[in-house]
């Protein structure tokens, strides 16, 4: 999209897209709950936080 390459939201939302789409699991409902619930999405917590702090600075 133009205007969004090389920005903070393109970052962020390479890690959501890897996170959410690429990166493999074994099992369909282990993939869900880290998404949910655990690691993934503290990966995914971090990286937002850390783009909106990066923002306001």
């Amino acid at each position: 999209m133009s205007g969004v390459n090389g920005t903070l939201w393109a970052a962020f939302n390479g890690v959501t897209e890897w996170l959410d789409h690429r990166k493999t699991r074994q099992n369909p409902g282990q993939r869900l709950n880290s998404l949910w619930f655990g690691e993934n999405y503290r990966v995914k917590a971090r990286a937002f936080g850390l783009a909106t702090v990066s923002l306001s600075a």
